[in-house]
């Protein structure tokens, strides 16, 4: 099987990793203003709720476990969540997979082989983000390459010798913001769209792969893919956008594929994407589009942060309000945001 070409990737080592589940939408918002108000970079967030069982899933990836572990606690307690934090894991981004389900389905089949089992995935318009644990970060890295090919670092082994030349570089800039109005480099918005939970059990994520691959044979495009697993539970949550019109099409796709799963589907939403400078890991940015839309009483369905952009996902009768409530806070300087 030819490889996919891609334009490139990052790799992110001993991070640390937050997931919950949890019966309470309070988890975003808790987790997002804490890290905002300690000025504390979260390279990746995502966010689901309602999951197909009245739960929601929240997870982060931070630079160390202090960053992280006031917020557990807080979260685990009150709320009485599944909650865990993870130490030394590794974030890889690779892009751009132009939302192609193609993309995500090379990736998560490439990893099921070897018996890989992400934390989470991460999605923004142009890289697919996700998370392995520390054993798993070399055996992830070689299907990486065996799934994609990037012009700058063409095999493992090369990829193997920039590591170790690398190594003692400085993991993370720090620095402070601040701007009333936070200026943004663009934004889109998709409408039309439906927003998939599907529940895998662990052994049938090869089948997700499949039925992904199939979608995208038919050149269909994905706004949005998020995912989150906990310890124990024995299950991945995922949750992926589509248009509504393909609503038949993925239904018969996932009956045929996976007919024993659990897959809600609500319909019709809009995602509005944001494109700003270091977005994937400057503090206060989720936060801030999180408080927009509570302060507009809207329900946030879906969020994912994942290199420079984030991903926000509404119902649709929400949009108009969503767009007017982002305005208040977010500026491009290329066209109005209304």
């Amino acid at each position: 099987m030819s490889r996919i070409r891609l334009g490139g990737f990052k790799v992110f080592e001993n991070r640390a990793y937050f997931s919950s589940l949890c019966r309470t939408d309070a988890v975003l918002e808790n987790l997002c203003s804490g890290m905002a108000a300690n000025q504390l970079n979260m390279g990746l967030v995502t966010y689901v709720t309602d999951i197909g069982s009245g739960e929601t899933m929240t997870a982060a990836n931070a630079s160390n476990a202090a960053s992280l572990d006031p917020f557990a606690h807080v979260i685990a307690g009150p709320y009485h969540c599944q909650a865990e934090i993870l130490t030394g894991v590794c974030r890889i981004s690779i892009f751009p997979h132009d939302r192609r389900p193609d993309v995500a389905a090379a990736l998560i089949s490439a990893l099921a082989e070897v018996g890989i089992k992400p934390h989470c995935f991460a999605t923004s318009p142009s890289a697919i983000s996700f998370v392995v644990s520390p054993p798993n970060i070399d055996s992830a890295m070689e299907s990486v390459f065996e799934a994609f090919a990037f012009p700058a670092c063409e095999t493992y082994e090369e990829w193997l010798r920039v590591r170790r030349a690398h190594e003692g570089s400085p993991e993370e800039v720090r620095c402070r913001y601040h701007e009333d109005v936070i200026h943004i480099y663009d934004f889109n918005l998709l409408d039309g769209l439906d927003l998939w939970n599907v529940i895998v059990p662990n052994g049938g994520i090869g089948h997700f792969a499949k039925a992904l691959l199939e979608l995208g044979d038919l050149r269909f495009k994905m706004p949005l893919l998020v995912s989150n697993s906990s310890r124990g539970e024995g299950r991945m949550f995922f949750a992926f956008c589509l248009a509504t019109d393909h609503r038949q099409m993925v239904t018969q796709t996932l009956n045929r594929i996976m007919p024993d799963r659990e897959s809600p589907c609500l319909g019709p939403v809009s995602a509005i994407f944001l494109h700003g400078p270091h977005f994937g890991d400057r503090y206060g940015i989720a936060n801030s589009i999180v408080t927009c839309m509570r302060s507009a009483e809207i329900a946030t369905l879906a969020l994912s942060c994942a290199v420079s952009s984030i991903s926000l996902v509404v119902r649709s009768s929400d949009e108009p309000k969503a767009i007017k409530a982002l305005s208040s806070t977010f500026q491009t300087r290329q066209r109005s945001f209304e």
